[in-house]
């Protein structure tokens, strides 16, 4: 008896495949598995647990929901131009499937679908996820949040930003509060009239409450947010962040801080901080895995070593605009960073290639180093590839808008890190054959980012190679124009995501031959690109087009 079918796929039980398919770390790589036969394509189907509904696959979404029967998560990406009433129908038609939806993402639409989410709150008691985040046109956040807490008690994780919310009411913050007894994450970011009381009474109120993330909301003060706390001392997200104006962090909020035993993750951009803030994280031993202190001024490097020296399970650290560290420092604090896996030092301008060399050689387990708008490539020095070690693990480097940055430095950062999968490289004022070397060095890279490179339009021309994994482009606010696009379909025939916003020598043949080639592309932005009409790019249900 043949061990293959006619597809010449191996005859192995469902429960075998779908066990070698889940290794895959995303649902798009079930493309090609799926082609190869029915029973694969059976399993590919079930495996899908996410699905995102865009303008032009909204018509199919019946159909989506017969092939994909245990999708889990859906997001609406859909226009702003979307109505009410098109956003109530599509969550009805969500009602009626079958499906045991546990996330839902209606962000960055006009308005909230009122009839829709009770539609869904009737027959979908599952619904654990909910996000509203940027919701444009209503006047009353109140009405949204009893709404919520009307359809969906059992929601455990809630985003909600009303664009021109008004005041919230201390009446629907306490409703809400009671009527989700399982919540444990919650998001009010941007709600700029959002009370002391309003954030007391969620603490006080959801017993399994354990992250709370407050951007943008001026309206809260120091001793609000100490009250609040003491009433939920087990939290393990604290993200508060206050944009304008700029505080100084006290003693009584500091005192709060260091009672939250259990805090792994804590966020206080955009604060004045103090070095005693930061002993006193140290001595009472936090369990700090995530820090952020992006634009933090009012500490010093004492404060902040002393801090590292104790909380050496931090796994992402961000130190964005922290001005007076130098390579010398980073090379000290490198060496406490056995846990690390993603680091932020943009605008750090002190900083060289020298930080860069001592994290990937002294942090066994980094992935990614964020260094926009420092001093890369202001030292002077020419390097010998002898004096490094590769680092094998690191596979995002963000070095956007390093004005000093030079063709060398780029290839001795590719040499070290062969195995990238995201490069940024923004405003790059080197030559193409550096980023070609790049490009054949780390022949990985998935996302590259050229946005703002004055020569990049004479890059593909001259790639005499293929890009086989390349699935994200970003070009914008650069002079390509039609012939690079012909060897971009040429040369990069699996690309996801392409970015061309700003390119004025485009034409609309020249993205028609990108659209026809690249068989796989699903967004692409085309936002003032006079040169192009989007509508006849609009044969192709999958493709979305942005601008």
């Amino acid at each position: 008896m043949s061990l293959r079918n006619k597809n010449n796929v191996p005859h192995l039980p469902d429960e075998c495949w779908e066990q070698v398919l889940k290794f895959f770390d995303h649902y798009r790589y079930f493309e090609h598995p799926s082609l190869l036969s029915k029973q694969l394509l059976s399993i590919t189907n079930n495996l899908r647990s996410s699905l995102t509904i865009s303008d032009q696959t909204r018509p199919y979404i019946s159909r989506f929901f017969t092939r994909f029967p245990n999708l889990l998560s859906l997001n609406l990406d859909l226009t702003r131009y979307t109505t009410a009433d098109e956003l109530d129908a599509l969550l009805h038609v969500i009602s009626e499937s079958s499906l045991s939806l546990q996330s839902l993402d209606i962000s960055h639409h006009t308005s909230i679908p009122v009839n829709g989410f009770r539609d869904l709150g009737k027959k979908m008691k599952t619904l654990k996820y909910l996000s509203c985040l940027n919701i444009s046109s209503l006047s009353n956040v109140d009405d949204v949040l009893i709404l919520i807490a009307d359809c969906f008690p059992f929601i455990e994780e809630l985003h909600v930003h009303c664009i021109a919310s008004g005041l919230v009411s201390e009446f629907s913050i306490k409703t809400l509060s009671l009527a989700l007894p399982k919540l444990r994450k919650i998001n009010f970011s941007g709600n700029c009239f959002f009370q002391n009381v309003s954030l007391f009474h969620l603490c006080k109120n959801c017993e399994f409450l354990e992250q709370v993330m407050f951007h943008r909301c001026n309206l809260l003060t120091q001793p609000g947010i100490v009250s609040a706390i003491k009433e939920r001392p087990n939290l393990t997200l604290l993200s508060v962040v206050n944009y304008e104006p700029q505080q100084r962090i006290g003693s009584d909020l500091i005192a709060s801080l260091v009672n939250l035993k259990s805090l792994s993750c804590l966020d206080l951009s955009y604060w004045i901080i103090s070095d005693e803030l930061l002993f006193s994280i140290a001595k009472a031993c936090i369990p700090l895995i995530k820090l952020v202190l992006l634009r933090c001024f009012g500490y010093t490097y004492v404060g902040l070593s002393f801090l590292l020296s104790k909380c050496q399970l931090v796994q992402h650290l961000d130190l964005e605009s922290a001005e007076f560290l130098e390579d010398e420092h980073v090379s000290n604090l490198s060496v406490l960073f056995g846990n690390l896996i993603f680091i932020n030092l943009s605008s750090c301008k002190k900083l060289t290639n020298l930080s860069i060399f001592a994290l990937t050689r002294n942090c066994p387990l980094l992935s990614g180093i964020r260094m926009m708008s420092t001093s890369l490539g202001d030292d002077g020095i020419v390097y010998s590839l002898k004096d490094f070690v590769v680092n094998s693990r690191m596979k995002s480097l963000d070095l956007s808008y390093n004005s000093w940055l030079w063709d060398g430095s780029i290839k001795v950062f590719a040499s070290i890190c062969p195995n990238l999968d995201v490069l940024k490289l923004d405003s790059f004022k080197g030559t193409p054959n550096s980023i070609l070397e790049v490009l054949k060095r780390c022949p990985k890279i998935r996302d590259l980012s050229l946005a703002d490179c004055s020569r990049v339009e004479l890059l593909f021309g001259m790639m005499n190679f293929q890009c086989p994994n390349l699935e994200v482009l970003k070009l914008s606010r650069s002079n390509i124009d039609d012939e690079s696009l012909f060897m971009i379909s040429k040369k990069c025939h699996k690309l996801l995501n392409l970015d061309l916003e700003n390119c004025s020598k485009i034409t609309t043949k020249g993205v028609i031959q990108v659209v026809k080639s690249c068989k796989q592309l699903r967004n692409i932005k085309l936002t003032s690109c006079q040169g192009v009409f989007a509508c006849k790019l609009l044969s192709r249900p999958s493709l979305k087009i942005f601008g």
